[in-house]
């Protein structure tokens, strides 16, 4: 084993089922021999029994009964505050959404109007001068006397 080889399997020598502790008998020779392997393998260790300490020391650390409650409640009131303001904002969207689709339902019924009202004129003057065609057409033209 060489240096970069321990270093990468340096945590987990006492993990079992890691590729760590599979490799830990060659670490351990390789730290044996090898002064910077060594020190490394010595603060690891130191920092690995800090840690079992402090966990075993944070167990038995717990917040009092009233302010877990509270935490608990705060959580609560916040998640139902922002599930108002989503709420809130959903009506706001619909309520526009609504106005917009009315608006354009009364654009189309208008311009569909128009265009009635429009092919109406069209059709009236068409008769009118269609109409006073026929009558120019069927006057007798009078010669003056």
């Amino acid at each position: 084993m060489n240096c970069a080889q321990f270093e990468e399997v340096v945590h987990d020598l006492e993990r079992p089922g890691t590729e760590g502790f599979a490799l830990r008998e060659s670490a351990l020779e390789h730290a044996e021999d090898c002064g910077h392997c060594g020190e490394l393998l010595t603060r690891v260790e130191s920092l690995e029994s800090s840690l079992h300490l402090l966990q075993a020391d944070a167990e038995s650390w717990r917040a009092p009964q009233r302010a877990e409650v509270g935490l608990i409640e705060a959580f609560e009131q916040q998640k139902t505050r922002s599930s108002r303001q989503a709420t809130k904002w959903q009506i706001a969207a619909l309520g526009i959404a609504a106005a917009l689709l009315l608006v354009l339902g009364l654009s189309l019924k208008y311009r569909s109007d128009h265009s009635r009202v429009k092919q109406a004129v069209a059709s009236a003057t068409q008769t009118r001068q269609v109409a006073a065609s026929d009558v120019d057409a069927q006057e007798p033209v009078q010669d003056a006397v």
